[in-house]
Order: C-alpha cells, then sequence, then structure tokens
C-alpha cells in the first residue's frame, strides 16, 4: 500500500511516472516483474524525491493455514486488504481516497468495496475506487514499490537493491508466517 499524505503529491508523481514511461518509450505499463533492470533504476530514481510511505504483509502462500484462503483468491485477496488497513491510523483514512487495483469481475469489486467499508466500519474515507493498473499510473507505483519488498526476500543477488533506495519510505512490512482465519 503507498500512502500519500497530499493529494498533490500524488497528483506531482502520478504525473512525473507518466512523463518517464513517454522519456523511456515504455508503451505498456510498469510492472516489477516484468521491467528490465534499468528501467527499474530509472523508475525508483524518479520517484524518490516524492513524499509517500509504503505499507505491506509479505506472506509464505505455502504456509497459508485457513483451506478457505488457500483456495479462494478473492477472499485472500480481501482479507490482506483488510490487515492493511487496520495497520493504518484513523486520521491516515479521514477523506482519504484509495485506489485499488481492479482486477477481477464486478461481483469481486462490489464484495470488495462491502468488506472494505463495512467489514472496517471506515466509512471515513472519501473516496474508494477500482481502477485498471493500465490507466493509473499509482497502481504501477505501488506495483513497482511491492515487487521491490517481495524480491528483498528471495535469495537472488540483487534482492536489496530496489527497496535500499525506497529507503525510509517503506514505514512498515509485517511478515506472516501462517493465516489462520
Amino acid at each position: 500500500m503507498v500512502i500519500f499524505s497530499a493529494f498533490k503529491e500524488a497528483e506531482a508523481c502520478s504525473k512525473k511516472i507518466g512523463d518517464l514511461k513517454t522519456q523511456l518509450n515504455i508503451k505498456s505499463e510498469f510492472k516489477f516483474n516484468k521491467s528490465h533492470p534499468t528501467v527499474k533504476e530509472s523508475f525508483f530514481h524518479a520517484i524518490k524525491r516524492y513524499d509517500f510511505s509504503v505499507r505491506a504483509i509479505v506472506i509464505d502462500k505455502n504456509r497459508i493455514i485457513s483451506q478457505r484462503l488457500r483456495s479462494h483468491n478473492a477472499q485472500f485477496y480481501r482479507y490482506v486488504m483488510k490487515l492493511l488497513l487496520e495497520k493504518t491510523d484513523d486520521y491516515e483514512l479521514k477523506n482519504a481516497i484509495i485506489k485499488i487495483d481492479a482486477m477481477g469481475s464486478k461481483d469481486f469489486k462490489q464484495k470488495l468495496r462491502k468488506y472494505l467499508t463495512e467489514g472496517l466500519g471506515v466509512h471515513a474515507i472519501k473516496k474508494l475506487t477500482l481502477v485498471d493498473s493500465k490507466r493509473d499510473h499509482l497502481i504501477e507505483l505501488a506495483d513497482m514499490v511491492i515487487g521491490a519488498i517481495s524480491r528483498s526476500y528471495s535469495g537472488r543477488e540483487d534482492a536489496q537493491r530496489w527497496v535500499k533506495m525506497l529507503g525510509k519510505k517503506v514505514d512498515l512490512v509485517l511478515e506472516s508466517s501462517a493465516l489462520v482465519t
């Protein structure tokens, strides 16, 4: 989850990502696992000046105990989103505009919206939208950042390279070894 405290800062970062795509002649979206290391380098260098923080949960899917979460991706996704939002202070959610990658069916999107707003009792959220990552640079930012965090848990030679570029922007990473819900 990427958090901007100021809307104008989020807009400026989004514009920078769009400009970078033009500069690098990238026709598709930024995706961490599909990007060449030089593209990642350019991306993280371009966004480092913007004021945002990152929160993530790292889960080894092989250690999920709950059969329901193991077999239903939509329930797993909703559950993880709820865990992340529970770790977010109320003042950060007040008047928040939350954008979530709109993968999945219309039914999934409706259930996710209901689960997050009713399940958390979060009625202070100004707007919750499900957006296509191909059309929203801030969703691309989230993908790149989460990809960097995920890579930092691998045994690869460059495991720490990208997360180090984020520095103190990585505010919270929860490691969950087993989900029993």
